[in-house]
């Protein structure tokens, strides 16, 4: 049970994503975990737990608890960039297809966001899709967001 009205498993979520880069790597382990023992079909538990994974380069541990996110709410945008991250690290049979599908919902979630056209643009160049990679890059720097 929560124990004050600020013990949100969203809260957690926010507050682990700032720990990432903690020295202490349990740090941000403890608020995901948090997260998801407040209430497991809310996606920010695992979207943070992915995320934690995906910094970790554990890629499979990365793609499952980013997968249960995304079945938990398929409108967290999050979840879906974390995805798509996911496919580029793993690097495995398919990953261009399965990561650009992640950052085109995405898009649709965020059309002015920079994040999707931007990661759009690091999966082409990683498929030495030079052209498109380009196109996707002058977008977001186009844009107004961080990532122009």
């Amino acid at each position: 049970q929560p124990s004050s009205p600020d013990d949100t498993p969203k809260n957690h979520y926010a507050a682990g994503l700032k720990l990432l880069d903690d020295k202490d790597p349990l740090k941000p382990e403890a608020e995901f975990t948090r997260a998801v023992s407040l209430d497991k079909r809310l996606p920010y538990g695992h979207a943070g737990r992915a995320a934690l994974a995906l910094n970790r380069k554990l890629y499979p541990q990365a793609l499952k608890e980013a997968g249960r996110a995304v079945r938990c709410d398929s409108t967290f945008a999050d979840a879906f960039f974390t995805l798509g991250r996911a496919y580029m690290g793993q690097g495995k049979r398919g990953w261009f297809e399965n990561a650009e599908s992640s950052f085109k919902r995405l898009l649709a979630m965020e059309p002015e966001g920079g994040r999707a056209l931007f990661s759009l643009g690091e999966a082409c160049l990683a498929a030495y899709r030079f052209e498109e990679a380009r196109s996707y890059f002058e977008k977001a720097a186009a844009g107004k967001s961080g990532y122009a």
